[in-house]
């Protein structure tokens, strides 16, 4: 967001929406959103809950036409109770209560609420105040919907009200160290100020009292604490307490491992073996192997030696005995910046917003000590085959890709003038084994200021005083990046470049040459760094750890064959196999690269096997058991345990993935070992039991092609109707919500909406909350930031038998007085159906209702040649519900309850369509 933009967009705000004039304006407020310093002097929002103030040290703020707060003050401190748990390194924030998690990504519209993707109103924000204090501010209409409260916002009065459910808080027990250290002070000045009888008294009195000595034991020796009790903290939260504070053994500062790594704000691990006298601490994608009573350490596999050996303390003041590790040597080896000044150490965890340094050539950083070799079944290189011929086994890569990424990066070169330009992008073929390509981007005099930003599938790389080729596309890999291209900006002569980054990219990392007038951009993809087999009981158990999260496609199944892949990663394993010829359920894994596509897996089986699978954190495991042969049923039927609730049942249809998921609550995989699903082979081709993040039950059926399914719930069964949708609904529609990934579509006139989420928001997020008929079936063109092609758009309503197909836009023209809605549809898709509807009919009851609903200027019905509505085979409109480039369209369409109040109508009509003109099905 540019300064200049939010400046006017603010203003226009201000005389849009907020037409009563009582509404109270507070003195202005500095503040940094994201990295944008304002001068804030919009609205200061205030919040209620159920008619009592929500107290919050930092006001609300209005950005885009939305309200924004702090979610841990606002939503996790107040009444409204949610658990609140922010990750530094994946940049998210996770906001939870009772059944309903959802997961925020910060500068991303992009969220999930129980594992599902939703798209936001506005970005959340880091926001920094004037004070130095940071908050992260999310959009607090939709995160108080999302936990079922509801929410009025008074623009006279400045205060947004929220109603429903609350929590009682726990007071929270304070540390007494910094009370302590302020008292100390006070009683130091107040010392000056006595006077000398009074001075002797106290004197007098002391030497009647006895003192205790606060003392540990470190190593069989005892030590005196000497008043330095040390108080860990990141970002002002502390980390432990008095009880277990800090200590020093001589000068070496000493911290309580568990107490420090297990805390909510590390996000770390710890555990404890006393029988082998080891601990070890997980951090980030390190883990570090402790020795208790020794210097030398493994951090990941390779020897470490530490200032000072970890032990057991025991606290005799406190009479607490935990393993303490020497802080500076671990800190130093996880990457963690700590300063200690007193009796308080302040921790600084690898940060997102780090600014990247340049390296040059001429800097010595400390060696990678090389790890030690292990005895196990490994790969030497990590593309020769390699093959196992037992269980367990192990497989690693040995490339040792980089794991830590920022999502916003800076570098400063050294070029002064404003005379340079960009010549080329050239993308340097790497080694095939690296998971990133590099790309060059060379210029004539070199760069001054250089920033990256990856957000939203996107890098955007922003270079002062360079001049570009606006426009220009360059050649790019299309294993990390499907396109290239260009911005320039003559009045501040700089120059953005816009990498559009394939699924499965996970970072970058950014270095200027020697003569710094190249800059070298490395784009990693996800990439699998170990991979596991084993078999217990019956069981086959395989485990696939990445950089980031990963996921596995069914690429169909036979009795003697299980074919999946994983997708979205460059290979940098290689192939290999497990090979059992005894005769076992499963005498064959193979694992192999497939290019750009990811990774195969090819499981030879003797007997019939079914899979379930299951991911933690970046961890992926499939795991292989006995299974049932199918009965000979319609569709599919599912056996429910007595007690299941049915009303928490959830299901969701993933078309384009050719599979759709029954969701069930609690860990039913015993259950379905004992009661197996039946379904028909000829439609099903496998069905996968798993669980997700909740602990819940998800049972994906893969269905022999494009399918539709329909639920019939009993208190012992599901019935599982599965057919083409025409055979199963009388109601079938496409909804396409224009545009999306690359394609933005039109920008609004103030630069800040982009087309293609305004009409995701109206078409899918709001449209979805409407549909109420069980009669109806809705496939959409897309549900998230994707893109399809015009033509398979058109093509897709044949595809799944709909009856009618609605595409959705906003509007744009040269001319900003231009205003209203407009619907197109084409003469040549225009036949009237046996129903009596025709594309032109459904045309003008979708602009009668829009424009006397929304109050919006009557553009006509239209006919144009657009793809989507002449390529069809269906009755086909394109609606145009208003200009993004006209100031009072922009005023109602940047709000979400008009977004809301459109996708009502979109769904209203489409019934009243159905209702005048029934399929006779």
């Amino acid at each position: 967001m540019k300064f200049k933009k939010f400046v006017t967009f603010v203003s226009v705000l201000g005389m849009l929406c907020c037409t009563v004039p009582s509404v109270s304006y507070a003195e202005n407020i500095n503040i940094k959103y994201g990295k944008q310093k304002i001068n804030y002097s919009d609205a200061q929002v205030k919040y209620t809950i159920n008619g009592s103030n929500i107290k919050s040290k930092h006001p609300g703020i209005i950005i885009d036409g939305i309200s924004l707060a702090s979610a841990k003050e606002v939503f996790s401190d107040s009444k409204i109770g949610l658990s609140y748990k922010y990750n530094k390194k994946k940049n998210t924030l996770e906001l939870k209560r009772d059944k309903t998690t959802l997961v925020l990504t910060l500068n991303s519209i992009n969220s999930k609420v129980n594992g599902k993707s939703e798209v936001l109103p506005v970005e959340p924000r880091m926001v920094e105040f004037s004070d130095k204090t940071k908050d992260i501010y999310v959009p607090t209409r939709y995160v108080a919907k999302t936990f079922g409260l509801t929410y009025t916002w008074d623009a006279s009065s400045g205060v947004a009200s929220m109603t429903g459910k609350t929590v009682k808080k726990k007071k929270a027990v304070k540390s007494d160290s910094k009370a302590k250290t302020k008292k100390d002070k006070n009683n130091t000045k107040k010392d000056k100020k006595t006077t000398t009888n009074k001075t002797n008294k106290k004197a007098t009195k002391k030497t009647t009292t006895k003192s205790v000595k606060e003392t540990f034991i470190y190593s069989g020796k005892s030590y005196d604490v000497k008043n330095k009790k040390v108080i860990f903290s990141i970002e002002d939260i502390e980390l432990n307490t008095a009880k277990l504070p800090g200590v020093y053994v001589g000068k070496t500062l000493m911290g309580p491992a568990k107490s420090l790594f297990l805390s909510d704000s590390m996000e770390g691990s710890f555990s404890l073996s006393k029988s082998k006298k080891t601990a070890t601490i997980s951090f980030g994608d390190n883990d570090l192997i402790l020795t208790l009573g020794s210097k030398n350490a493994e951090l990941n596999g390779a020897q470490v030696k530490l200032e000072k050996a970890p032990d057991f303390i025991k606290l005799n003041f406190s009479n607490k005995d935990e393993v303490y590790i020497p802080m500076e040597s671990i800190c130093e080896l996880f990457d963690i910046d700590i300063e200690t000044s007193g009796n308080v150490s302040t921790l600084s965890l690898p940060d997102d917003d780090e600014a990247v340094e340049d390296v040059g050539d001429d800097e010595n950083p400390k060696p990678t000590p090389e790890p030690t070799p292990e005895p196990s079944n490994e790969a030497d290189n990590p593309l020769q085959p390699f093959v196992a011929n037992k269980l367990p086994f192990s497989w690693k890569s040995k490339v040792n890709p980089a794991t830590a990424f920022n999502a916003v990066q800076s570098l400063n070169g050294k070029n002064t003038s404003a005379g340079s330009s960009i010549t080329d992008i050239v993308n340097l073929s790497g080694n095939q084994a690296d998971n990133f390509d590099t790309y060059t981007i060379k210029s004539t005099e070199g760069f001054s200021g250089i920033k990256g930003n990856m957000a939203n599938n996107q890098l955007t790389v922003s270079l002062d005083n360079v001049s570009s080729n606006g426009g220009q596309s360059y050649t790019s890999n299309i294993r990390t990046v499907n396109y290239i291209n260009t911005t320039y900006n003559a009045a501040s002569n700089s120059s953005n470049i816009s990498f559009g980054l394939a699924d499965g990219v996970v970072g970058y990392d950014m270095s200027l040459s020697k003569d710094g007038k190249s800059l070298n951009v490395k784009i990693y993809k996800n990439t699998i760094t170990e991979i596991k087999g084993s078999y217990n009981k019956g069981v086959y158990t395989f485990t696939f750890t990445g950089l980031a999260p990963l996921s596995v496609n069914d690429n169909g199944s036979s009795d003697s064959n299980q074919n999946l892949a994983i997708p979205n990663i460059i290979d940098t394993i290689g192939s290999g196999s497990y090979v059992d010829n005894t005769g076992s359920a499963l005498s064959m894994f193979s694992y192999f690269s497939n290019g750009i596509a990811g990774a195969s897996l090819s499981v030879n089986k003797t007997s019939r096997l079914t899979y379930y699978t299951s991911q933690s954190g970046n961890t992926l495991t499939i795991t292989f058991s006995q299974a049932s042969t199918p009965a000979n049923v319609a569709g599919a039927t599912i056996a429910l345990p007595s007690g299941l609730d049915t009303s928490e049942i959830e299901d969701e249809d993933n078309y384009f993935s050719g599979n759709f998921t029954i969701t069930l609550p609690g860990d039913l995989r015993n259950h379905f070992n004992s009661k197996p699903i039946k379904y028909d082979a000829n439609k099903v081709s496998n069905v996968n039991i798993s669980l997700d993040d909740s602990g819940d039950t998800v049972l994906t059926f893969y269905t022999t092609k494009l399918y539709a399914y329909r639920l019939t719930v009993s208190k012992s069964q599901i019935k599982v109707a599965i057919d083409r949708a025409k055979n199963l609904y009388s109601k079938v529609i496409v909804v396409d919500p224009g545009h999306g990934a690359h394609d933005t579509g039109t920008v609004s006139l103030n630069k800040i909406y982009k087309e293609k989420n305004v009409v995701l928001s109206i078409a899918y997020s709001y449209f979805r909350n409407y549909i109420d008929d069980e009669d109806l079936k809705v496939y959409w063109t897309r549900k998230d930031d994707t893109f399809m092609t015009l033509n398979n758009r058109a093509a897709f309503a044949n595809k799944v038998d709909a009856d009618l197909f609605v595409s959705v836009h906003m509007n744009s023209a040269g001319n900003t007085s231009a205003k209203g809605t407009e619907v197109y549809y084409s003469t040549r898709n225009n036949s009237i159906q046996s129903n009596g509807l025709s594309s032109y009919t459904m045309a003008s009851m979708f602009l009668k209702n829009i424009t006397s609903n929304l109050s919006m200027a009557n553009r006509g019905v239209k006919s144009n040649v657009f793809v989507v509505t002449n390529m069809n085979t269906v009755p086909a409109v394109l609606i145009e519900y208003g200009f993004l480039s006209n100031s009072s369209d922009l005023a109602k369409f940047s709000r979400l309850d008009v977004q809301d109040k459109a996708a009502e109508i979109l769904y209203d009509t489409i019934e009243e369509i159905f209702d005048n003109y029934p399929t006779g099905r």
